[in-house]
C-alpha cells in the first residue's frame, strides 16, 4: 500500500512539475511581447485577422437579433440594417476604444500572463501542499 502510495504521489508531484515549465517558458514569452514595441506591434498584426472575425461575427449576431424585430424585405433593406449596424458599433468601439491600438494589445497581454501566472501559482501551491502534506504521520 505504501509503495502504491508513493508511485501515485511521485506522478502527481511529476504532472505538476511537468505542467509549470510549460506555463513559465509561456510567461516569459508574453514578458517579452510587453518589454518590445516592435514585438507588441507584431502580434497585433498576426492577431488583427481574429480581431476582425470577432468583430464581423458580433455585428452579424446584432444583425440577426434585430432581423428578428424588424421585417426585412430584399437585399436593400437587409444591406441597410447591416450598415445601421455597423455605424453603431463602430461609433461604440470609438468611445469605449480612446486608447492606442497598441496599448490594447498591451493590456490583452498583460491579462493573458496574469492568468499564467495564477495558473503556475496555483502548481506552486499544489507541489508544496503535496511536499508538506503528503507523508504526514496522522492517519
Amino acid at each position: 500500500m505504501g509503495k502504491a502510495a508513493t508511485q501515485t504521489y511521485g506522478l502527481v508531484l511529476e504532472s505538476l512539475i511537468n505542467h509549470t515549465v510549460p506555463i513559465s517558458d509561456e510567461i516569459w514569452y508574453w514578458k517579452d511581447i510587453l518589454g518590445s514595441y516592435s514585438y507588441t506591434a507584431l502580434y497585433s498584426i498576426q492577431t488583427s485577422p481574429l480581431r476582425l472575425f470577432e468583430w464581423s461575427k458580433s455585428i452579424a449576431h446584432e444583425v440577426q437579433q434585430r432581423r428578428g424585430t424588424f421585417v426585412v424585405e430584399g437585399w436593400g433593406q437587409f444591406y441597410d440594417l447591416v450598415q445601421t449596424v455597423v455605424q453603431e458599433r463602430s461609433i461604440l468601439d470609438v468611445q469605449r476604444r480612446v486608447q492606442t491600438p497598441i496599448a490594447l494589445v498591451k493590456k490583452e497581454v498583460r491579462m493573458k500572463r496574469g492568468h499564467l501566472e495564477r495558473a503556475k501559482m496555483q502548481n506552486a501551491s499544489g507541489i508544496g501542499y503535496l511536499l508538506s502534506n503528503a507523508f504526514s504521520d496522522e492517519v
